[in-house]
């Protein structure tokens, strides 16, 4: 299915009711992240770039998932800060912060007998509360939700009968009608197809490049996050060893080491630089087999 081309706004739509005085939408200050006196993420300083598409990529365990937790607000660090506009993100109130950012966890779990249309309803829960009637100005935002996801003629559908790449986009949708101006994604294009990846990839560029919106998510696949990231993360061992745009990232050597993969780089004329592996760095060569007489 192809998707709508993104439409502006409706008049009542407001992103973000404070606007940050420099480039950054968050900051993690120094901060040391873990679970029951566990860290996984020590001492790491990182800034989100306001209206970028800000990607995090890593080995499995690196801390991924526990930094985009820290920055919806939902881990508090032990020590260090995590801020927006100004403010420490655990002194905020949920609905409050939910005008402000919406985090999309890893693989969320489908509602039973809900509708494409009621899911993305569920978003206007911080400006209406869970039992308050639906406004013009809800139905508008959701309206519009399912619009920017190419989702209108699939609202009344049940999400158990869509497709992997549609519910995911139902899920998207549900985050955009909150209206917040920050989206937070853990691995959203975890068990999908390559086309549904792709899919899921542009719409949110197209997103962030026409809305304004500032996006954070963490991806597995290393060419999708060359192709797509304004600003790429590379952890490792709950460690942050580097920052910024993806052309300098891969002159660097990092994602060999870190991966520990061989292989080469492929300049493709408007989606940059995509790395071709080669091989592994960790396969050792088997010993010859021993033979009896």
């Amino acid at each position: 299915m192809t998707l709508t081309m993104l439409s502006s706004l409706p008049e009542t739509t407001v992103f973000s009711s404070v606007t940050p005085k420099d480039n950054t939408a968050i900051s993690l200050n120094n901060v040391t992240l873990g679970y029951n006196s566990q860290p996984v993420v020590q001492d790491l300083s990182l800034s989100l770039q306001q209206g970028k598409v800000n990607i995090l990529i890593g080995p499995n365990g690196c801390g991924k998932s526990t930094l985009l937790r820290a920055m919806a607000g939902l881990l508090k660090p032990a020590r260090g800060s995590a801020v927006l506009q100004g403010k420490e993100l655990h002194s905020w109130q949920r609905r409050t912060l939910a005008r402000a950012l919406s985090f999309l966890p890893q693989a969320p779990e489908v509602p039973e007998n809900m509708t494409i249309g009621q899911l993305v309803e569920q978003g206007r829960f911080a400006h209406r509360g869970l039992i308050s009637a639906l406004t013009g100005e809800d139905r508008d935002a959701v309206s519009w939700a399912l619009e920017q996801t190419g989702l209108l003629e699939y609202r009344d559908r049940s999400m158990r009968t869509v497709s992997g790449g549609e519910r995911q986009r139902a899920w998207i949708a549900t985050a955009l009608a909150q209206q917040a101006s920050i989206l937070l994604l853990d691995e959203p294009t975890t068990y999908l197809d390559l086309g549904h990846q792709l899919e899921v990839l542009e719409l949110l560029q197209e997103l962030s490049m026409t809305q304004g919106l500032t996006i954070a998510l963490s991806l597995h696949e290393i060419n999708h996050a060359l192709m797509f990231a304004d600003s790429l993360t590379l952890l490792a061992k709950g460690k942050l060893l580097y920052s910024g745009p993806p052309q300098e990232l891969v002159t660097s050597g990092l994602i060999e080491s870190v991966f520990a993969i061989q292989g080469h780089y492929l300049n493709i004329p408007g989606h940059g630089p995509l790395h071709i592996a080669t091989g592994s760095q960790r396969r050792k060569r088997p010993s010859p087999l021993f033979r009896t007489a």
